[in-house]
């Protein structure tokens, strides 16, 4: 599926024109018509997107990339190594791996670590990719999240960043409506781990979050550069305190942070 992108002719085309303009080249063309282009320059584009989102990645000259549009939604690199701090343990999991940004980083932490996602195509990617960090104790499984984890054997973590979109791609605002449902399946989830990190929409309440999730013990806002990128939920089963707040600006040095009870607060 992608032995053609890591052909010397394919791969000499990106490296040669890494800093053109990608619209300009769709339009001058290739000479041999057989030639895979568009897949050519998605990888220039992509990879121009990296530049500031996934420096590490980004200095990579053997990864792949998948279409702009998924580059947009994964992680940053300091969003992700940022969320990685906080967990740890024998096996964890990523139910939506996506490009394998956050998955990535929290294999750090573990022995074994599960990456699942049912886009083949960002599968192979994925798989491609970790071997070239090295990550070979990164499983990669091709199937949805919730029907391996029915499956699954007991686990340390397990990580969500849910589809935050309904079947017509229209957006959707409630915990229910995104896929999976994080509240239905939390029964499911901590029937595999005692420990659960999801993603949610930084625009999200998050009273109502506190409402409808249980065993919530913190909730991280996070900015880069002032601007909110991420909300994190951080659950572990049984917890019965007050959840810690805590709000994190990630720096080009440093991360400032405030950690307070709604309480305190």
């Amino acid at each position: 599926m992608i032995d053609h992108l890591l052909s010397e002719e394919v791969f000499g085309f990106i490296t040669k024109h890494a800093e053109d303009d990608p619209a300009a080249l769709m339009l001058k063309g290739h000479r041999d018509a057989s030639f895979p282009l568009k897949e050519a320059v998605e990888q220039i584009e992509a990879r121009q997107k990296a530049r500031e989102k996934l420096p590490e990645w980004h200095t990579q000259a053997s990864l792949l990339f998948p279409p702009a549009v998924s580059m947009e939604q994964c992680s940053s690199q300091s969003t992700a190594a940022y969320k990685a701090q906080w967990v740890r343990g024998k096996a964890g999991a990523d139910l939506t791996g996506g490009f394998g940004v956050d998955t990535l980083h929290f294999a750090k932490h573990f022995s074994t670590f599960f990456y699942i996602e049912r886009n083949p195509r960002l599968c192979v990617l994925a798989q491609h990719n970790f071997h070239v960090f090295g990550a070979d104790h990164i499983q990669v499984v091709e199937e949805d999240g919730l029907h391996w984890l029915n499956k699954a054997e007991a686990l340390d973590f397990l990580y969500l960043d849910p589809s935050r979109r309904d079947s017509h791609n229209r957006r959707v605002f409630r915990l229910e409506d995104y896929s999976p449902d994080v509240v239905f399946n939390l029964p499911l989830f901590f029937s595999k781990a005692p420990l659960l990190m999801i993603k949610i929409s930084p625009m999200f309440d998050i009273e109502e979050g506190l409402r409808k999730l249980r065993y919530v013990k913190e909730v991280h806002v996070v900015a880069v550069g002032n601007e909110c990128k991420e909300l994190l939920f951080i659950l572990e089963k049984g917890f019965d305190g007050e959840a810690k707040w805590v709000a994190a600006n990630i720096r080009k040095n440093k991360t400032d942070s405030l950690s307070f009870t709604r309480r305190e607060e």
